[in-house]
């Protein structure tokens, strides 16, 4: 929370983050529901790190995640990082979510080698709160841009590769210094598939991510 270098996880299950690459008291603001994490205009390599846990390397067969973002800026060119699991040592993602030019851009990369990158339609306005969805299954990557599809992609042969990865948020999709430069709110992750009732239910705040374990 505001001043803290603690991203707290509210489902209960202590998946904390840590605050690193800028300072706690410039990375709260308000969100789309109460408070979220800042990225103002542009945070360097700033990030929130999610160590390394059996739960998410359960993602590596399918998850679900997501998330409100609002931008404050959208420089040309540049890959602007929602979530991202970057593996080590390589240029790679196990999985990465962002914007670039207004577009959705979704990343993977599986353990046989395959992988892919997706973008979705122009869809992200700065100043303005998006909903960002994305699902990974066995036979494919779907991401929702508010209550639209705009992503459906062959995956490829699971599981994702996972390595010693930490789950980034705010940063990674495409290296440590692709931040993303604005707000990021409500973000959530499972480690099932939600179906698209399920996700436009959690856009809608007819059901709340706890109703979904």
């Amino acid at each position: 929370g505001v001043g803290s270098a603690t991203a707290l996880d509210v489902s209960g299950l202590a998946h904390h983050g840590v605050v690193v690459g800028m300072p706690p008291t410039a990375s709260w603001s308000t969100g789309q529901f109460g408070g979220a994490a800042s990225w103002g205009s542009g945070a360097g390599t700033g990030a929130i790190r999610i160590e390394r846990s059996a739960a998410l390397d359960r993602m590596s067969v399918g998850f679900t995640m997501t998330a409100w973002v609002r931008l404050d800026a959208m420089p040309a060119g540049a890959t602007l990082s929602i979530a991202a699991r970057a593996l080590p040592d390589t240029s790679l993602v196990s999985f990465g979510v962002g914007v670039r030019d207004g577009h959705g851009v979704l990343k993977w990369h599986c353990r046989s080698g395959q992988g892919g990158e997706q973008l979705a339609s122009n869809s992200f306005k700065v100043g303005a709160w998006t909903f960002v969805a994305v699902t990974v299954d066995a036979i494919e990557a779907r991401m929702y841009v508010n209550q639209l599809l705009m992503v459906r992609s062959p995956i490829g042969a699971l599981p994702l590769a996972v390595g010693e990865a930490p789950l980034w948020i705010g940063n990674g999709v495409d290296g440590p210094s692709s931040p993303f430069m604005g707000r990021i709110d409500e973000l959530a992750i499972w480690d099932v598939v939600l179906s698209p009732y399920q996700v436009e239910q959690i856009r809608t705040r007819a059901r709340t991510p706890f109703d979904y374990p």
